[in-house]
């Protein structure tokens, strides 16, 4: 088969697409950047010209999908300036999360996830951390209304638990939904106090 002449950029995105493609219905195990290259219809040779090896492309896959997840986030911040941004950013995280599960998947469910550590009640985190941009929103929105960080976090902690449990259930299959995704989550928010602009405590 004739391989497919691709635009010097464009071959590296496409094999971080393609990966991340391979990684959620192959899993991690079988990845390799001689199986990304025959599923791109390239030479077994061309993506070393983007990436020395497997890991090195996996970082990248990662880079990938938290800065898309975190210009999301920023994009839905941007259009709610107000009291009911929280709640926005909450339902756009479900409803993205279910349009994307093999993001999740690859970004919390798999060997290189993208951790969050807690110390003294403040986040830990990668610079381009989807929960980074979260939590900066966030914290933009509850900073009059809690003024103290560390119980500002727990609050954040808070309505990240319940938007990142709920979109987890439903990816999962524990929890079974035919219905829209974004009332469900709107609903669940509000039972919590995201609408008001802060997490009950």
């Amino acid at each position: 088969m004739e391989k497919k002449a691709y635009h010097h950029g464009a071959l590296k995105e496409t094999l971080i697409i393609k990966g991340i493609e391979m990684i959620y219905e192959e899993g991690i195990e079988s990845f390799s950047l001689r199986k990304i290259a025959a599923a791109c219809e390239v030479s077994h040779t061309a993506p070393y010209k983007h990436f020395k090896n497997k890991e090195e492309l996996l970082d990248a896959i990662m880079k990938y999908v938290m800065q898309d997840l975190s210009e999301e986030v920023l994009r839905v911040a941007k259009e709610n300036p107000n009291e009911k941004c929280l709640l926005a950013i909450g339902i756009r995280y479900v409803t993205y999360m279910m349009e994307h599960k093999d993001y999740f998947n690859l970004l919390f469910l798999g060997k290189k996830q993208a951790m969050v550590t807690i110390v003294d009640n403040h986040f830990e985190y990668e610079e381009n951390h989807p929960f980074k941009t979260f939590v900066e929103v966030a914290s933009k929105f509850l900073e009059e209304m809690i003024p103290d960080e560390k119980v500002r976090n727990v609050a954040i902690l808070q309505c990240w638990s319940t938007v990142h449990g709920l979109a987890h259930l439903l990816i999962s299959g524990m929890v079974q939904y035919e219905g829209d995704y974004a009332k469900l989550a709107e609903s669940t928010l509000l039972s919590v106090g995201v609408g008001s602009g802060v997490c009950k405590g």
